[in-house]
C-alpha cells in the first residue's frame, strides 16, 4: 500500500538521487572546504609573516627614533651652549666698543674744550686789545685835541706877542 503510492516512489528516487549526488557533492563540499581551509592557512601564514615584518620595522623604527631623539637633545644642548658662547662674546665686544665708543667720545670732548678755550681765549684777547685800541686811540683823540689845543694857544700866543 504504501509502496504503491507515487509519493513513496518520488522519496525513494530523492533518497537515491541524493545518496549518488550526496556522494558526490560530499567529495566536491570536501574538496572545497580542503581548498578553503588550505586558502586560509596561507593567508594566516602570510599574516603572521607580515605581522613578525611589521614588528621588526617597528622595532626597528623605534631604535632610529630613539637615536634621532638622543642626536636632537645632543644638538639642542650644544645649539644652547654655543649660543651662551656666542652671546657672551657678543656682551664682551658690544662692551670693548662701548668702552671704546665712550673713550673716543671722552677725546672729542676734550679736543673740543680746548678747541673752545683756545677760542675763548682768543676771543678775550681780539677783545682786549680791541678795547684797549679803543681806550688808547680815545687817548690819542684826546691827547691830539689838547695837544691842538696848545698848539692854538701857543699860536694865539705868539700871535698876541707878534701884534704887540
Amino acid at each position: 500500500m504504501m509502496f504503491e503510492t507515487p509519493e513513496f516512489w518520488v522519496l525513494i528516487s530523492f533518497i537515491l538521487l541524493l545518496a549518488v549526488l550526496g556522494k558526490r557533492a560530499w567529495k566536491e563540499l570536501i574538496t572545497m572546504i580542503d581548498e578553503r581551509t588550505h586558502r586560509i592557512e596561507k593567508q594566516l601564514s602570510e599574516a603572521q609573516r607580515l605581522h613578525d615584518e611589521a614588528l621588526s620595522l617597528l622595532h626597528t623604527y623605534q631604535t632610529k627614533h630613539e637615536a634621532a631623539m638622543q642626536q636632537a637633545i645632543e644638538i639642542v644642548s650644544r645649539a644652547e651652549a654655543d649660543a651662551i658662547d656666542l652671546k657672551r662674546s657678543i656682551e664682551e665686544e658690544l662692551t670693548d666698543m662701548l668702552t671704546q665708543k665712550e673713550k673716543s667720545t671722552h677725546e672729542r670732548i676734550q679736543i673740543a674744550q680746548e678747541t673752545a678755550k683756545n677760542q675763548l681765549k682768543e676771543k678775550v684777547v681780539e677783545e682786549a686789545l680791541s678795547f684797549v685800541e679803543e681806550i688808547l686811540s680815545a687817548e690819542l683823540q684826546k691827547k691830539g685835541a689838547q695837544t691842538n689845543k696848545a698848539l692854538d694857544e701857543i699860536g694865539n700866543i705868539a700871535l698876541s706877542q707878534k701884534v704887540a
